[in-house]
């Protein structure tokens, strides 16, 4: 998925492994559509970088603090 948030290019990828790592595709996507910030999205607790542009985020965290009031 993709996102425009106050002129960024964020990506979303969506995995399903406790401790995702850098993956060829995620380096593909970064490159091919010039991503500013690219979100992994997983089902553990622990918020960690796997590169400078790719953060690892639990996805219980990330929906409770995208909630609309």
């Amino acid at each position: 998925m993709l996102v425009y948030k106050n002129g960024k290019k964020i990506g979303f990828e969506i995995k399903y492994q406790d401790a995702p790592t850098m993956s060829r595709s995620m380096r593909s996507a970064l490159d091919l559509l010039k991503l500013d910030e690219l979100l992994v999205i997983y089902p553990g607790d622990k918020i960690y970088k796997l590169d400078e542009k790719v953060t690892v985020r639990p996805l219980l965290g990330f929906c409770q603090e995208n909630q609309n009031p």
